[in-house]
């Protein structure tokens, strides 16, 4: 169980969200943090790749050649 304090404007903002589309502001809460924590991990794993000099890179043009573009 995790509690968290969200300031005036986002629960409000919540709320009416929820009561909008009948659905339990927790869903919504769920939903926010499972996305953000998608894009950190692949912001993450692409910081990463950056950084690692023996992965090979390769132009745009052979990555489209390669994905059949």
């Amino acid at each position: 169980m995790l509690a968290v304090r969200l300031d005036k404007d986002i629960e409000r903002r919540l709320e009416k969200l929820a009561k909008e589309t009948h659905r339990p502001k927790s869903y919504y809460v769920r939903e926010a943090v499972r996305l953000y924590l998608d894009e950190q991990e692949d912001y993450e794993i692409a910081i990463s790749r950056l950084h690692d000099h023996s992965d090979k890179l390769i132009s745009s043009d052979e990555m489209r050649k390669r994905l059949g573009i």
